[in-house]
């Protein structure tokens, strides 16, 4: 009788610690998968502590006063250059916690396009996020077609849906006007090749898929792809030696001047303590040095 009621409770202990398992899977997959738009997860990992403190400060006045919002978020950029190194990838977060609050609509009137016009695409990464059939359904009728912050931040949005299959990604981006199309590929290659927190869960590609994916992209997408290309590379001490080693590589006269052109923009947008050393690293280029030097001022007159 003993062993009986031994073995019962042994089985009833189990079954209990298997449904307090079971409940605590499915709830974290149900917040995963519900916020995975606003890379929750993520967010909850997040190293760099000035960051969170800065960020929650944000999201508080994005609740409670969201027509000063920018003011807030300006001063933050003035405080110190390298918080121009950081503030695109927290504006996405903001643009996502908007779209949640307010919508599409009342998020955009409050957008400035500061930081690279990171909220702009963080408004709709969030919109495709939480109703990605209907965006998708919809995708013309997002931008207009010069609007170059828009139809990016579709690219970004078009990426959420298909959880990053870059071909299906472009194939929407070609359903847009011609004028819009490359904005929206930019988009697309930036969310697989940038590896910039911007509070969302997404593929990033291997340096040799990178590569790859470039090399095999149909021509008239190769320009955008090689522009990104070069920012697998942002985080390596010996960046500026590999994206000139990247760059040089490359057979085509167009791919190779996207390519340090994209460089460019990568040191302006990463290396903003101090830009001595941006304009420093174009010298890499030799004869092509003033288009890495128009890429680091096409990023900074267009982000600041």
């Amino acid at each position: 009788m003993y062993k009986l009621e031994l073995i019962t409770y042994k089985m009833f202990k189990n079954k209990r610690s298997i449904c307090v398992i079971l409940v605590l899977i499915i709830g974290f997959l149900l917040v995963f998968f519900n916020r995975s738009h606003l890379g929750y997860v993520d967010y909850l990992l997040q190293r760099d502590s000035s960051i969170k403190v800065t960020e929650k400060s944000l999201i508080k006045t994005l609740e409670t006063n969201p027509n000063d919002l920018f003011r807030k978020l300006n001063a933050f950029i003035n405080e110190n250059d390298i918080n121009k190194n950081t503030c695109h990838g927290i504006a996405h977060k903001l643009g996502h916690e908007s779209v949640e609050l307010y919508g599409l609509l009342d998020s955009m009137k409050i957008a400035e396009p500061v930081c690279g016009a990171g909220f702009i695409h963080g408004v709709l990464e969030g919109e495709f996020g939480l109703n990605n059939k209907k965006a998708l359904e919809n995708i013309t009728e997002f931008c207009e077609p010069a609007d170059e912050a828009c139809n990016h931040g579709v690219g970004h949005g078009i990426m959420v849906v298909t959880k990053s299959n870059v071909g299906s990604s472009l194939e929407y981006c070609d359903k847009l006007e011609i004028a819009a199309r490359s904005d929206c590929w930019d988009g697309v290659f930036m969310h697989v090749l940038d590896n910039e927190d911007t509070g969302i869960s997404k593929l990033l590609y291997s340096e040799a898929d990178a590569k790859k994916l470039c090399q095999e992209s149909d021509l008239q997408y190769q320009e955008s792809c090689y522009h990104y290309l070069p920012r697998i590379y942002k985080n390596d001490s010996d960046f500026s030696d590999k994206v000139q080693t990247l760059c040089s590589g490359l057979k085509s006269e167009i791919n190779y001047k996207s390519c340090v052109f994209g460089s460019g923009s990568m040191f302006g947008k990463y290396k903003n303590s101090d830009l001595n050393d941006p304009v420093k690293w174009c010298a890499i280029f030799d004869d092509e040095e003033l288009i890495c030097l128009s890429g680091i001022k096409s990023y900074q007159d267009f982000a600041f």
